[in-house]
C-alpha cells in the first residue's frame, strides 16, 4: 500500500482456530478498529472498518 503515513510493519492479522485478532505494531499514526485507536488485539468480525495512516480497509470475513 502507497501511504507514506504508514510504517513497513504497522499492523497483522493473526488467524487463531476460526477467529482473527488484528494487533497494532507499533506504527507511528496508530492502528483504528471501527474508529476506535487500536490499543490491545482485538478480535475482527466481517464488515469491520480497520485504518492505517490514510488508508481504509474493510474486513471480510469467511464464509460460513
Amino acid at each position: 500500500v502507497k501511504d507514506h503515513a504508514l510504517s513497513n510493519l504497522h499492523a497483522k492479522v493473526k488467524r487463531f482456530d476460526k477467529k482473527y485478532v488484528i494487533f497494532d505494531l507499533g506504527g507511528r499514526a496508530g492502528t483504528f478498529l471501527n474508529g476506535k485507536k487500536l490499543l490491545k488485539p482485538m478480535p475482527l468480525r466481517s464488515g469491520d472498518e480497520i485504518r492505517m495512516g490514510h488508508t481504509m480497509f474493510i474486513f471480510k470475513g469467511e464464509r460460513g
